[in-house]
């Protein structure tokens, strides 16, 4: 802070504290004008009374000034309160120098002199120094010219005490100032809670003069009830504490009874905001934090408590992924053990020993279809690669391995088309067919006399694959559950499910996926 002109050396601490002066001098300028029309409404009945015409003009061009400054300031600048303030004290002067015989000089000098110190204390340092030099010169050329008998004591004292006076409105201004600063910088506490607190608040004071609350600082105030990114903070501050309701008043109505209950300089509680018959059923009871703070302002911080539903969740997300790690330990554990078993079966059993080893490759097939899907993520079918595979070729060269591998398979494969190519994700195709098969031979009966039937065929963009078989219903249950095939389900088929008819289970399927995935990354785009 400079020395001698007592202003801040950074420009932006040096505009807020002329800000918040102009703020306090423009509620207190209604008061000086005030006074001031008073004195000189006072002195216009006096001159009327003596019907002194030049006093009478005098006086009613000051009122008329003042009356106009005080309809300026109040309806359109009221940043040039201080300056209105200086003119007034000016021209105060006037009212003592006309007109001096028959009026009391003593009451008058005093009533003056309070007016004139109480505009100095208010108004800005400088601005008060250039007034009291220019105060000071005038009266001293007025006593000269107009008092012969002003004498050496006189001029000396009107010489001290405004240096005096200087001197102390310095020490006033300074500590004035030192002030603001410590509260401003006390104030910057405020801006380091977003990185302190993690979850949504609002803090805000309450303003004994206008009856009201003031908002402050904010972290995530549209999760608060009522509050929405469209309105602004100080817009949803107002709806959420007019709008919420604890103990069967509004929030705003909550804190106005304590603040006139309160014996605390500071207190914290945790409340409940309960639904009332205003809300949506998708109420959730939440739990706040109330934070009171009774200093030279009230300060209040209330806290949307969040900490212990993401505990809460956490320990829930936990649980889930112990249990997917368990279960993905009893999938492995069985196919090692089927593994194993099939293994130890072919060294023992020399006759059986090719099938047995079709029979190891198939089930190493299954579950690699099956593991895959469980340890793959929702978006990862964006990185999916496409490849041209010949469907047809595909589904019989499975069907002959599970033929080799189980001799009682008892499948008929038709097909109306010779030309089976489809554009497919790479390697689900084979899983999906695996799955397919196993599911159809596990779940239907097997009848030596029945034969199952699979047909496929197609028409325009569309594979068709029908299952004629005993247990169709029964199938059609587990296949809608198995994993893999609602998968190559969601990626090839126009429907997420399989469907049944008189005829049996019917499979749509996508010949080129290629053109659906060009337009999945189209409407992802936009």
């Amino acid at each position: 802070m400079n020395k001698f002109t007592q202003t801040f050396r950074q420009q932006h601490l040096e505009c807020l504290y002329q800000k918040e002066k102009e703020q306090y001098c423009y509620d207190t300028f209604k008061k000086i004008a005030f006074l001031s029309f008073i004195i000189t409404l006072i002195r216009l009945i006096n001159f009327a009374h003596k019907e002194n015409v030049v006093g009478i003009l005098i006086t009613s061009s000051i009122l008329s000034i003042i009356i106009l400054m005080y309809v300026l300031i109040l309806k359109f600048c009221s940043s040039g309160a201080i300056f209105c303030m200086v003119f007034i004290n000016n021209l105060l002067i006037l009212l003592q120098i006309h007109d001096q015989q028959g009026t009391n000089q003593f009451i008058l000098g005093t009533n003056l002199a309070i007016a004139h110190t109480t505009i100095l204390l208010i108004i800005d340092f400088k601005l008060a120094v250039i007034n009291i030099f220019f105060q000071t010169t005038f009266k001293l050329l007025i006593a000269g010219l107009f008092d012969s008998q002003t004498d050496t004591c006189s001029i000396v004292l009107s010489i001290l005490c405004p240096l005096c006076f200087i001197s102390v409105i310095s020490t006033i201004d300074k500590q004035r100032r030192l002030l603001f600063l410590s509260n401003n910088q006390g104030n910057d506490w405020h801006q380091l809670l977003p990185s302190v607190i993690s979850d949504p608040f609002v803090l805000f004071s309450f303003d004994h003069n206008r009856m009201s609350f003031k908002y402050k600082n904010s972290s995530k105030i549209d999760r608060f009830p009522y509050c929405s990114n469209e309105l602004s903070q100080e817009d949803n501050l107002k709806q959420f504490l007019r709008l919420q309701h604890l103990y069967g008043v509004s929030i705003e109505q909550f804190i106005l009874n304590r603040i006139e209950k309160q014996s605390k300089f500071f207190d914290l509680n945790q409340f409940t905001l309960r639904p009332n018959q205003f809300d949506s059923a998708d109420f959730e009871e939440t739990n706040i934090l109330l934070a009171e703070l009774y200093h030279l302002d009230d300060n209040f911080l209330i806290v949307l408590e969040q900490s212990q539903q993401k505990a809460q969740y956490i320990q829930s997300t936990k649980n889930n992924l112990i249990n997917l790690i368990g279960q993905h330990q009893q999938l492995v554990s069985n196919f090692l053990k089927k593994q194993a078993s099939l293994i130890n079966m072919s060294l023992q059993n020399e006759a059986s020993r090719i099938q047995l080893l079709y029979q190891l490759k198939i089930h190493h097939l299954y579950f690699q279809g099956k593991y895959k899907i469980s340890n793959s993520f929702s978006q990862a079918n964006k990185y999916f690669e496409t490849i041209s595979i010949d469907f047809k070729h595909m589904f019989i060269a499975i069907i002959s391995l599970f033929q080799k591998a189980y001799t009682d398979v008892n499948i008929q494969f038709d097909c109306t088309d010779n030309n089976f190519d489809v554009v497919h994700y790479k390697d689900m195709s084979q899983d999906f067919i695996i799955q397919l098969l196993q599911m159809t031979l596990r779940k239907s009966t097997r009848d030596l006399g029945f034969r199952t039937r699979i047909i496929m065929y197609s028409k325009s963009e569309i594979l068709f694959i029908q299952i004629i078989c005993l247990n169709s219903y029964i199938l059609l249950e587990n296949l809608n559950k198995n994993l893999v095939i609602k998968m190559y389900l969601k990626l090839h088929s126009p429907e997420t499910d399989i469907r049944q008819s008189d005829n049996g289970i019917n499979i749509q399927l996508y010949k080129d996926v290629s053109q659906l995935k060009s337009l999945n990354k189209f409407q992802e785009y936009n």
